[in-house]
């Protein structure tokens, strides 16, 4: 997350992943811009880099909990994604299980769309949307032309990764 004051030109860099979307880092970043630089909300334009999508970002219960305790609009954040496997697909017979609805790890993943809930919290903030610029890309899946990974991705790399970098500065006047 990259933020910058058109009019002070204080800048401001978060990382926003879900431990600090849940902790509002984004909302606590803009008060204390507000706080420390007198910046305005209607004077700020933020970008939300690229980060895991909605499309990868598989969480547990216990993180929709967390979600849903802390923010009114935490419904629209989440989403229910059946994993598509093709031998089950295929052969839907093997999967059966004797357990009763609800009770064996078959169903759907609950994914979230951090994305989204950064840039409701640059609303919540005072930004306008048109302030906002959503990049849209999934480090997890976003690939090159020749089908290497265009990210670094922690998750989907089960903790081998390298690293990314985003920059942002103000020109002196």
């Amino acid at each position: 997350m990259l933020i910058a004051d058109t009019r002070t030109h204080a800048v401001a860099a978060f990382h926003a992943g879900w431990r600090g979307t849940l902790a509002r880092i984004v909302e606590r970043g803009v008060g204390t811009l507000r706080q420390e630089f007198g910046s305005r909300p209607q004077d700020l334009i933020a970008a939300i880099g690229p980060a895991i999508g909605a499309c990868c970002f598989a969480i547990g219960e216990e993180v929709r909990d967390e979600f849903d305790s802390q923010f009114a609009y935490a419904p629209g954040l989440f989403s229910e994604v059946y994993a598509a496997d093709p031998i089950r697909e295929k052969y839907p017979m093997l999967f059966l299980t004797a357990r009763a609805p609800g009770h064996s790890n078959l169903g759907p993943q609950i994914h979230l769309n951090l994305w989204e809930a950064n840039r409701r919290q640059l609303l919540d903030a005072g930004l306008t949307a048109s302030s906002i610029s959503v990049i849209g890309e999934c480090t997890a899946c976003t690939r090159l032309r020749d089908g290497r990974r265009k990210y670094f991705s922690h998750r989907a790399e089960h903790g081998f990764t390298g690293r990314m970098l985003s920059v942002i500065g103000a020109r002196a006047s």
